[in-house]
This record gives C-alpha cells, structure tokens and sequence, in this order.
C-alpha cells in the first residue's frame, strides 16, 4: 500500500510471514483434529476400530525395557507412555480430519477478503455457542435435572443454536450466493 512495489525490504518480509503461515495454521489446527479424533470415539466408536490394548491378554503387553530399547527406566519411574492411537482406522481418520479442517480454513482465507470479519464472526457466533452449549451439556451430565434446570438447559441450547444460526448466513453472503444488504 504505501511501499515500493520493488522493495526488497517488503518482499522478503512477506515471504517470511508466508513461511510464518504455513507452519502456524496447521500446527494450530492439532488440538482441533485431536478433539474431533475424540469425539468421534465417543460417538462413534466403531469408526476407529477396536482397540487393541482392551482385547489383548495381559501378558501379551507385558514387555521388560532393556538398555537395546534405548528406554530403560530408573526404579520409581512408570516408563514412557505411547501418545499414538493403537485404533487401526485412527490414522486415517486423523489424516481426513487435518485435511478437511486446513481446506475450510483455506476456503474461507479465500473466501473472506477481511480478518476481521473472520475474526468477528468467531467471536460473536462460536464463541457465544460454546459459552452456552458447554455449560448445558456439563449441567445434563452433572447435575440432577428437574423441570426446572431442564428448562434452563433448553434455554442455553437454544440461545447457543440462535447464536450459531448466523454463520451460514453471513457465510452465503461472504460467497455472494445470497444477497445480505438492506434495502
């Protein structure tokens, strides 16, 4: 804007942050593929495949490190804990996931021509949602439900719902597929 379109200065500095980008979106996006891996065991289990730690025999686990593994531990310690999914199907899943999450967010980059409206959206809708729904689904699982705190559940999942209701709208608009300025 107000540079030298043959400013080097500028130039590389963008290249930077491109580089910048590239790492940080999809490392950003792991805990959102880690919660939808969850998720998706909780609801649908049979996607990831059984698991293999609860259907093998007890001394078919049992495996005594040696200084050839590399991971002897010391007395006192419990030893290295394996942060892999033993699940067959997980890896898959994990890598559909990554893929679909960084093409919605390359779509909507794209799509959307200011950050502020992006950021915007989050935080009026999403946010809202979350501050609402999680709080309803917590008190459905914690607490005793009368007629009463039903009520009050209903009403946070509603507003939760009303909250979420203008994303697609604000996104068909950002599209240019309907046409969202007054009259």
């Amino acid at each position: 804007t107000g540079y030298r379109p043959d400013d080097i200065a500028v130039a590389v500095g963008r290249f930077m942050l491109t580089g910048t980008m590239l790492v940080a979106i999809p490392t950003n996006a792991i805990p959102t593929v880690r919660s939808g891996i969850q998720l998706i065991e909780h609801l649908c289990p049979h996607m990831l495949g059984e698991d293999p730690r609860l259907l093998a025999e007890a001394s078919d686990n049992v495996h005594v490190p040696t200084e050839a593994d590399g991971n002897c531990e010391t007395e006192g310690t419990t030893g290295p804990t394996p942060t892999a999914s033993l699940r067959p199907r997980a890896r898959l899943v994990r890598v559909v996931l990554s893929v679909s999450f960084l093409l919605i967010q390359a779509i909507v980059a794209i799509k959307v021509p200011g950050v502020a409206d992006v950021i915007g959206l989050l935080g009026a809708t999403i946010a809202s949602a979350m501050i609402l729904a999680i709080p309803a689904y917590c008190m459905g699982q914690i607490q005793r439900m009368s007629p009463k705190k039903r009520l009050l559940q209903a009403t946070f999942y509603g507003f939760s719902l009303l909250a979420l209701a203008s994303v697609p709208i604000k996104l068909l608009g950002w599209c240019k597929v309907i046409d969202t300025s007054i009259p």
